[in-house]
């Protein structure tokens, strides 16, 4: 049967290199977001996929690669549905909204205050300050929070998906200087990294990064700085390991570590996790498990659509996201969370006949992106990282951040217009814009 692995292996990785060739295609359509999931797929499949099969075991504590084919066929008519989408999106001929450069800086502006305050907000309020678990402490905050708390959690989100995006399309036009742009990501980087731990946020901006560089300078420069930067991009593979014992440990013992964890680290295991090849793992493995195994959970993880504003102490049972709910089949009662990836989870909740309403599922949310775009003038940048996030994020989270986001485009825009009317743009007043 290793030949049949070998075979699917093959096709898995030829798909996904030739979906490079149709994102050319969906750039000419003005499909960002698509795009972004295009390079999402890459991210957290293609790289993946080839460590993960070498190494074949990734930790001990997590399954290890598998051994049998059903999971390849079963990611190989996941990929190809999806460049079957990719085929069929058609150009969309709808005038897209006007763009008032003073209302897209102001709105750049009112998401970075927003985001520090609640960011503040919950540092003090959650008891993280008072000696807290950095992670356990925030989560139950959240969960135990009413309504406000919650939206306000989604309400930072936006404010993040608006900072990174701006802020690489301000660079882009020259709005923003270098200086400016790179204190404003290394602000926001760090604090992710010492209060948040969350890694997704620092991959968008790198991924932002390297998409305003291939816009700007051309894939040429891309592929050296890349180049370059690998090594350092290795060497982000212990995040995970050293991340737990910041608040363990003094600063000099802290360093010290990090250096003696980086120097000791397997190359090909440090670019496993760089690119969260565990994930694909533990995806694949849900392929095999499911309906055998596991039982699978009837679309409750996509019921948070619906259920993600009523708060966890006025419904008990409301739908855990899917990250939890696979964390439980894994390692149960240790409340971690665990990413299936957008295939695993409609697997896990549909089993088999997932593989007939995915397309179903991908359209509708890709066709959710493009309505917003219809109504508010989004930027590439914003597009772009929606469709990145659809492969990694649980489905009903990505859905809840677009309405979200929808909402603080609309709260923006009427806070704009009864403005007096001077507008200031980065401190300098301009005529008023419609």
């Amino acid at each position: 049967m290793m030949w049949m692995q070998d075979l699917f292996f093959i096709l898995i990785l030829s798909l996904l290199l030739g979906g490079f060739v149709l994102s050319r295609r969906l750039i000419h359509n003005d499909r960002w977001e698509a795009l972004g999931l295009m390079v999402g797929m890459f991210y957290f499949v293609f790289v993946p996929l080839i460590a993960a099969r070498e190494l074949k075991v990734l930790d001990p504590n997590i399954p290890r690669f598998t051994e049998t084919v059903l999971p390849l066929v079963i990611l190989f008519i996941f990929v190809l549905e999806t460049l079957l989408v990719f085929a069929f999106l058609s150009r969309d001929t709808k005038e897209q909204p006007s763009v008032s450069p003073g209302r897209e800086m102001f709105m750049y502006w009112a998401s970075i205050i927003l985001y520090f305050s609640f960011q503040l907000y919950v540092l003090f309020a959650s008891g993280l300050l008072q000696g807290g678990h950095w992670y356990f402490t925030r989560h139950e905050f959240i969960e135990e929070g009413g309504t406000l708390i919650i939206l306000a959690m989604y309400l930072i989100w936006a404010a993040r998906l608006i900072i990174v995006s701006y802020t690489f399309e301000f660079l882009h036009l020259k709005r923003l200087t270098l200086i400016q742009a790179g204190a404003i990501v290394s602000l926001i980087m760090a604090y992710e990294f010492l209060y948040v731990g969350n890694r997704i946020v620092i991959l968008m901006i790198g991924i932002a990064g390297f998409l305003y560089i291939a816009r700007r300078y051309g894939t040429a420069l891309l592929l050296a700085v890349i180049g370059a930067l690998l090594p350092v991009m290795v060497s982000l593979g212990v995040y995970q390991d050293v991340r737990r014992l910041l608040y363990e440990l003094s600063p000099m013992e802290f360093l010290q570590t990090l250096v003696k964890t980086v120097a000791n680290q397997n190359t090909l295991l440090g670019l496993s996790k760089v690119f969260e090849s565990w994930d694909l793992v533990f995806m694949l493995d849900l392929f095999e498990k499911t309906g055998v195994v596991f039982t699978p959970i009837y679309g409750s993880s996509f019921l948070r659509v619906f259920a993600w504003v009523i708060p966890r102490s006025i419904w008990a049972d409301k739908p855990l996201t899917v990250t939890v709910q696979v964390g439980e089949l894994y390692i149960p009662g240790r409340g971690v969370s665990m990413v299936p990836l957008l295939w695993g989870e409609v697997y896990l909740n549909f089993w088999i006949f997932g593989l007939l309403l995915y397309p179903l599922i991908l359209w509708l949310t890709l066709k959710l992106i493009r309505s917003l775009c219809q109504v508010f003038p989004m930027n590439n940048y914003l597009k772009f990282l929606l469709g990145f996030l659809i492969i990694r994020q649980p489905v009903a989270d990505v859905i809840v951040n677009i309405i979200v986001l929808s909402l603080l485009y609309a709260a923006i825009r009427l806070f704009w217009k009864i403005l007096p009317q001077k507008k200031f743009v980065l401190g300098k007043p301009r005529d008023a814009e419609i």
